[in-house]
C-alpha cells in the first residue's frame, strides 16, 4: 500500500534495483570495478491485473573499467543481488520517509522478516542482441492486459484468462464490470513519470561518451556504435512509401511523392495545422 498510495516512490524502486546491479557486476573485479549497461522497467500489475510492484532489470554481460578495458561477466552473484537489492531498496524509502515514523518502522521490520535479501529471479543470458531486443520492446511496451486475454463479456462481467505463477496453472478470474475497470485503471501511470530508466553505460547525460569508450575497448566496436539515426519524418516516409496503396476510384498504383508536416508552435490558435500527403498516379 505504501507504494500505491504515493507513486513517486516508484522510482526509487527503479533507482535501488539499478545500484544492486552496479555494485554486485563492480565486484567482479577487485582491481577496477567494471560499469555495466542496466536498464530497468517497472511493473505494476499481476497477471491478475493485482497490485504487484516488480521491476524487470536488462544488464550487460560486461562493463568497461576504469583502465578502459572491457571486462566480460560469465557469473551473475545472484545471492549478493538479493540483499543489495533488499539494503538499496530499504535505505532509500526509510530516506525518502524519514519524517514519516510508521513507514519507517514497517520497512526496518522487512529485514527481519526476508533475513536472505528479496525475491530474485536472475535468468540466463540472451543468445543474441535482436532476441534481448525482443525482450526489451516486449517489457517496455507492454500493456497490464492484452485483448485476447479477456475471453467473455456478457454485459456485467468480466472474464480474464491468465497463469498463475505460483502453480503454473491457468485458471479465470470474473469480475463486475466497474470493478475490472478499476483493477486496470489503476496501472495507468501519473503524467510525466516514466516506468523506464537507464543507469551505468546507458546514463543518457554520458551515453554518448561512453559509447566511444565501449567502441575502443570491445572487439565488437562496430556493433557498438549506433547506426544511422533517422528521424521521425524520416522513418515515416521510409513507412509510407514502402507500403503499396491504390487509388479508391480507379484502382491505379498510387505513388508516395512528399510529406509535409505541420511547424511547430506554442501559440494559441483557433485553427489547429495539419499535415499534407502528397500521392500521384
Amino acid at each position: 500500500m505504501l507504494l500505491f498510495n504515493d507513486r513517486s516512490l516508484l522510482s526509487i524502486v527503479a533507482k535501488a534495483a539499478a545500484k544492486a546491479a552496479l555494485e554486485a557486476m563492480g565486484t567482479r573485479c577487485r582491481a577496477f570495478a567494471p560499469v555495466p549497461g542496466v536498464m530497468t522497467t517497472i511493473h505494476t500489475y499481476g497477471r491478475d491485473l493485482g497490485w504487484h510492484v516488480h521491476v524487470h532489470v536488462l544488464v550487460t554481460r560486461g562493463g568497461l573499467r576504469a583502465d578502459g578495458v572491457w571486462q566480460p561477466i560469465k557469473i551473475y552473484p545472484a545471492k549478493q543481488y538479493r540483499r543489495l537489492w533488499q539494503y538499496h531498496l530499504l535505505k532509500l524509502l526509510r530516506k525518502k520517509l524519514k519524517n514519516k515514523r510508521g513507514p519507517c518502522r514497517m520497512i526496518g521490520s522487512l529485514y527481519k522478516k526476508y533475513p536472505t535479501g528479496f525475491i530474485v529471479n536472475v535468468m540466463s543470458m540472451y543468445k543474441s542482441g535482436s532476441i534481448a531486443a525482443a525482450y526489451c520492446c516486449r517489457y517496455t511496451g507492454r500493456p497490464p492486459l492484452s485483448e485476447r486475454r479477456i475471453t467473455k463479456y456478457d454485459g456485467r462481467n468480466v472474464t480474464v484468462a491468465y497463469t498463475d505463477y505460483r502453480d503454473k496453472k491457468d485458471k479465470e478470474l470474473t469480475l463486475p464490470a466497474v470493478q475490472f475497470l478499476v483493477r486496470l485503471l489503476q496501472h495507468v501511470w501519473p503524467r510525466y513519470m516514466r516506468d523506464v530508466h537507464y543507469y551505468g553505460l546507458y546514463q543518457p547525460a554520458r551515453r554518448k561518451q561512453h559509447v566511444e569508450a565501449v567502441a575502443q575497448a570491445s572487439k565488437y566496436g562496430d556493433q557498438v556504435r549506433p547506426g544511422l539515426m533517422l528521424s521521425k519524418r524520416e522513418r515515416l516516409i521510409m513507412a509510407l512509401a514502402a507500403s503499396p496503396r491504390q487509388c479508391p476510384d480507379c484502382g491505379g498504383d498510387l505513388l508516395f511523392l512528399e510529406l509535409k508536416l505541420p511547424s511547430k508552435t506554442h501559440a494559441t490558435t483557433k485553427s489547429k495545422s495539419t499535415g499534407q500527403l502528397t500521392l500521384r498516379m
